[in-house]
């Protein structure tokens, strides 16, 4: 949701943060998402409310 699209999830990616659970593509995207954390989950909380408007079911 960083790059706001969404994509499936290698659910061996999950991590637990400041009690929010994420996960991601795979484990590349991964330590990429984690080199910039906050900066990933600014992004991604901002295009969160958009997502969930065009895709959200």
């Amino acid at each position: 949701m960083a790059i706001d699209k969404l994509f499936p999830v290698d659910i061996s990616t999950w991590q637990v943060r400041d009690g929010k659970l994420y996960l991601n593509l795979n484990p590349d995207i991964l330590k990429k998402f984690n080199a910039d954390l906050k900066g990933n989950v600014a992004k991604a909380d901002q295009n969160w409310p958009g997502l969930v408007k065009k895709d959200g079911k």
